[in-house]
């Protein structure tokens, strides 16, 4: 690698004035830095390696990264700068993608009623990196962040945010320790940490609070023996949180009053879930942004939505983009109004996308253990585009398939006195008939879906679904 120690001094100088604009930036950026350098995850770089020249030397810029939604600032080794041409990143091996899909993870998560999620801390650096290596990691920094000093070299003892082997190392590290130290634990841990882990984030969901209980400390127990400390626990069982020790807890959880209190919004993987109903929530902010081809795939494209449940909705503002790229308009040319009325009505639109829930967990409650699942796909499509839907067909150790309405409300059983019409297709409805209900005829589930009606003529049987009801029978005098 060509020496770019003059690159990196130049960037980490430039650090001075912004830290004399802002304070806070820099007593941020100082307390990371330090943060890094105490735990160990970087070190001084020896005297008798300063003077290294077997080409195996590259020093890394650095900068800050602000995280609007957690307002917590993360330092960046820029791994990408270029110096005649090369870039640490450009030599480096990026490894194979041993992270699990996104969609993946997340429907695992939606298996089971108990839904728990953890994070792994500062994945990334408990995973060490080669001594002879470590010089290809090297970076510039003022001892105890005093900028009225000299600048001291210091290098990475570990893998770091910015480098594209950082993923893979860190994963095959992980699974590396699920290998060698999962035969003393249930297979099913070894199998979350291979399967419900992605980059950081540990989301798994299983059928008991028990399992869960013993699946949380099992899971602690197995990442500790390879230096990682799973934290920040969420649950949506509160017999579960009572379980995990404080420290492991996510923070709005430490002191809340389980007993009373709810459990607050948090978000799986970017998806927002209301842990105290156990739904996924859908809340999109309205930006502004310029109403022309380019703020329109901006804004639309802003939406994450892994799992899919606003394609319907996202459609038509993809429709719109689409007829206005067909007409070629330019990206930074104001829309006409025949597009301008449909994109400000979407927009409105937004505000309804806050009262969509959907339930976490894909198996209805109280179903028991599931013996059979059968997946079935329906799709179609028109000139505008393509629609799909997927139903998950379940039956459990009873036999019993999981039903589910369409969309409606359920209905009342019809009681034993109720008054009803009854339905004729043939007839006009004014002239439907009017009759009590003298018998339920329950099923074995207990629904009733056929009645013995008694009418001014005679007494039929009559399915439900061919009866309206007009009048509870509680409700007449």
């Amino acid at each position: 690698m060509p020496n770019n120690r003059d690159v990196a001094r130049k960037r980490t100088l430039n650090l001075i004035r912004k830290f004399k604009l802002d304070p806070g930036y820099a007593l941020e950026y100082r307390n990371f830095m330090s943060d890094v350098i105490q735990k160990g995850y970087a070190e001084m770089v020896p005297q008798d390696m300063l003077q290294r020249q077997d080409g195996k030397v590259w020093y890394i810029p650095h900068h800050a990264v602000y995280h609007k939604r957690k307002k917590t600032l993360r330092v960046v080794f820029d791994c990408s700068s270029k110096f005649q041409h090369a870039s640490l990143n450009d030599e480096l091996f990026q490894g194979p993608d041993l992270a699990n899909p996104l969609l993946a993870v997340l429907l695992r998560f939606r298996q089971e009623p108990i839904a728990m999620m953890a994070d792994i801390e500062g994945m990334f650096h408990q995973v060490r990196v080669l001594k002879d290596d470590r010089d290809l990691l090297r970076f510039l920094w003022w001892p105890d962040g005093d900028t009225s000093k000299n600048l001291q070299e210091y290098r990475m003892t570990v893998h770091l945010f910015g480098a594209i082997s950082s993923p893979t190392c860190a994963n095959f590290a992980l699974r590396k320790t699920a290998d060698d130290h999962g035969h003393g634990y249930a297979e099913e841990v070894s199998r979350t940490i291979k399967c419900n882990v992605y980059v950081d984030d540990c989301l798994k969901s299983v059928a008991t609070e028990d399992q869960a209980i013993n699946l949380c400390k099992d899971l602690r127990d197995l990442c500790s023996q390879g230096g990682f400390k799973l934290t920040k626990w969420i649950c949506n069982s509160c017999s579960v949180l009572a379980s995990i020790p404080d420290e492991y807890k996510a923070k709005q959880l430490k002191e809340l009053d389980l007993d009373r209190e709810k459990l607050p919004l948090e978000r799986a993987l970017g998806v927002q879930w209301n842990i105290e109903k156990d739904t996924f929530i859908f809340r999109v902010t309205r930006q502004d942004r310029p109403l022309t081809c380019r703020g329109i795939l901006s804004f639309v494209s802003s939406i994450y939505d892994p799992l899919g449940f606003l394609a319907p909705f996202i459609l038509k503002a993809k429709q719109i983009l689409q007829d206005l790229c067909k007409r070629k308009c330019g990206w930074d040319d104001s829309i006409s109004e025949t597009y301008l009325t449909p994109w400000k009505n979407w927009l409105a639109d937004l505000e309804q996308l806050s009262n969509v829930q959907i339930d976490r967990c894909i198996k209805p409650k109280n179903f028991g253990q599931v013996e059979k699942a059968q997946i079935h796909h329906f799709c179609d499509a028109s000139e505008h585009g393509y629609g799909s839907a997927s139903y998950l067909r379940l039956t459990n150790k009873e036999d019993e398939i999981h039903e589910r309405n369409k969309w409606n409300r359920p209905r009342r059983n019809l009681s034993t006195g109720d008054i009803v019409v009854i339905v004729d297709e043939t007839a006009p409805r004014n002239s439907w008939q009017l009759g009590r209900v003298v018998k339920p005829l329950p099923g074995s589930k207990g629904l009733v879906r056929t009645v013995l009606v008694k009418t001014k003529t005679n007494t039929l049987q009559r399915p439900v679904s061919k009866l309206c009801l007009l009048m509870k029978a509680e409700d007449q005098g």
